[in-house]
């Protein structure tokens, strides 16, 4: 049984910063499109069922969140009654990734020995210095670079 409470179901959630492409990664997902137009999320629910041989109907739930978090009770209940998390970061912006070791600790110490599948995304790899993207100046092995 997941932490839903009910048989047969689970629910993924996607936590990040605002920005990083929660909703597009989802929406490509379900849809095989994407949105070039940003719109803040407030929080969005897609569920989907499948059919499995012999165990019945399975029901995925995707919880897409917002970048925000204003009220840190209701992001607390949402960690404890999840059953896995995907941790989303842009890849130009390293602020982005500090907010995933923060929510990836959060997890931890909130699920305790229960443990839970955690997966990090790094999104918009894909994107060009045109279309966006910032190089970020890598002091990396001591030299500057981009």
């Amino acid at each position: 049984m997941s932490l839903s409470g009910r048989p047969n179901t689970v629910r993924l959630v996607f936590l990040g910063a605002a920005g990083v492409g929660k909703s597009s990664l989802i929406h490509r997902f379900l849809h095989n499109r994407f949105e070039h137009k940003y719109t803040r999320t407030v929080e969005e629910l897609h569920v989907l069922e499948y059919d499995t041989a012999g165990s019945g109907k399975m029901r995925l739930e995707i919880l897409d969140t917002s970048g925000s978090y204003p009220f840190p009770a209701m992001r607390e209940l949402c960690i404890r009654h999840s059953d896995a998390f995907a941790l989303v970061y842009a890849v130009d912006d390293p602020g982005s990734l500090e907010e995933v070791r923060r929510l990836r600790d959060e997890i931890l110490e909130l699920r305790g020995c229960k443990g839970a599948p955690i997966t990090v995304v790094g999104s918009k790899a894909d994107l060009t210095e045109t279309e966006g993207r910032v190089l970020l100046d890598c002091k990396c092995h001591g030299h500057g670079g981009g």
